[in-house]
């Protein structure tokens, strides 16, 4: 008696929890400050977060939808997203949903990735996302790689400030779809040395290295100026 007792349990405990309603944030007009919980009623609801201008005004909304209207909710809405467990609509704007991929070596077209399922994947959360484009100059070697990445003030300062500490990386963020889709930027040719004279270039000529004149990662190139004075 007690085995058939056990074995009923065991089935119907997985379809009770499989029939269980989600929890979602639930808010209108404006959710950055709070928003309250509460409970889908149908165990196919989803949560959503939405923001939408009307007349000037900016409108927030977040609260559970039925899986039928989730489908066509933000149809042409950037700022707009539906999730499938509890509480995942945390924040009102998703930022870039989709960017392009590739990394070291990019052929166009590159692979394009749904930022909100690569990033939910790797932050266990809904997060704001950004399109990177990284790229890194080598002598004439250009390596260019880009991606989805969590938007946030850190990440963004420090993509803004290493081009500044390591002049031949060049780092961009951008928040709307597919932004990081430039051309491939063209391979520069670079010298390590040059002939070097000043006024009196009469050969033979000395040689300079350029790491010495412009310092450690800078591509550089040789130059001849020739001025006349006098009428």
């Amino acid at each position: 008696m007690y085995q058939s007792q056990i074995i009923v349990l065991l089935v119907l405990v997985p379809l009770l929890l499989a029939q269980s309603t989600k929890m979602c944030y639930s808010c209108q007009g404006n959710c950055t400050v709070t928003s309250d919980v509460t409970e889908c009623l149908s165990p196919d609801d989803k949560c959503y977060a939405c923001e939408d201008s009307q007349n000037g005004f900016v409108i927030q909304s977040k609260d559970c939808i039925s899986s039928i209207l989730a489908e066509s909710l933000c149809n042409g809405n950037s700022k707009c997203y539906t999730c499938d467990y509890d509480l995942c609509n945390t924040i009102v704007d998703p930022g870039a949903k989709n960017c392009y991929v590739c990394i070291d070596e990019c052929s166009e077209p590159p692979q394009q990735h749904n930022c909100q399922e690569v990033l939910t994947a790797s932050e266990t959360r809904i997060v704001k996302a950004a399109c990177l484009s990284y790229t890194i100059q080598n002598g004439d070697e250009v390596t260019v790689s880009k991606g989805c990445i969590h938007d946030d003030s850190v990440i963004r300062s420090t993509c803004f400030t290493i081009g500044h500490v390591f002049p031949h990386i060049t780092c961009k963020m951008c928040d709307s779809d597919l932004c990081n889709g430039e051309t491939v930027p063209e391979k520069v040719t670079t010298v390590d040395e040059c002939y070097y004279c000043v006024q009196d270039c009469v050969e033979p000529l000395q040689t300079q290295k350029c790491v010495d004149v412009v310092g450690e990662g800078v591509s550089t190139k040789c130059a001849a100026l020739e001025f006349t004075s006098g009428g």
